[in-house]
This record gives C-alpha cells, structure tokens and sequence, in this order.
C-alpha cells in the first residue's frame, strides 16, 4: 500500500476532487495512511486525504489552467477512501441504497437506531 501510494501522492496534483464528495478539492494525500483491508478474494485498501471545502463553483473554476487555488486552512480536514481493484461494486451500491432507506425510515419514525453509509463510485464497467 505504501509503495503505492507514494507512486500516486507525486502525480495528484492540487485542485482535483474526490468523485465521492465533489465540493471539496484534494490538497494533499497522506502517504503514511495506507491500510490494506481484510477481504477475502481481493486487496481493497484505506487513503487519506487532506480536502478543502470549497463549492462546486470553486470545483469548476479550477479546472481553469490559469486559476490560482487559494488555501484555507480553516475548512481544511481529512477525509478516507477504499481502493478496490478488480471487483464489481454493484452489490456494495444495492446494500448501501437499503441501508440509506432503512436510515431515512428510522429517522421518520423517531427510532433512534443510526445507520453510517459511505458512497461508492464505479469506475469502470462491472
């Protein structure tokens, strides 16, 4: 995971954002948080990045090559992502919409029973 991560946290530049939380801009990767997770037929492993809040006008500004990224340290935080390589994610996607369902109907009906969904992104075809 280290190696791998070092190969990536040179060639991330600032600016770009996490497809799982589009109004925020990467400014960095920690290059010492790389975790690999249990898992039975594949490798999947743990990121993290320092992100900036910024909107998603900010987001689109920056696409720009004449823009210049401001720093603000102040809406600075971290924020994880799981690496999964070769797998289909449809089935994670399905069982993560149920649990949001279940999430909104507990919260509808006063239960106080929580439920912590993440997003996930295809990046390819199944």
């Amino acid at each position: 995971c280290a190696k791998a991560l070092r190969e990536i946290g040179s060639e991330v530049p600032t600016g770009v954002y996490l497809p799982s939380n589009p109004e925020a801009i990467l400014i960095s990767l920690d290059l010492k948080s790389g975790a690999p997770m249990q898992s039975a037929a594949k490798a999947p492993y743990r990121a993290t990045f320092r992100v900036q809040t910024v909107g998603i006008e900010q987001v689109e500004r920056c696409a720009d090559p004449d823009y210049e990224f401001m720093h603000d340290f102040s809406t600075e935080y971290s924020q994880m992502a799981i690496f999964k390589v070769g797998d289909d994610v449809r089935q994670d996607i399905l069982a993560l919409q149920l649990m949001r369902l279940f999430h909104n109907i507990f919260e509808q009906e006063g239960l106080e029973l929580y439920l912590y969904t993440y997003r996930v992104i295809a990046t390819s075809p199944g």
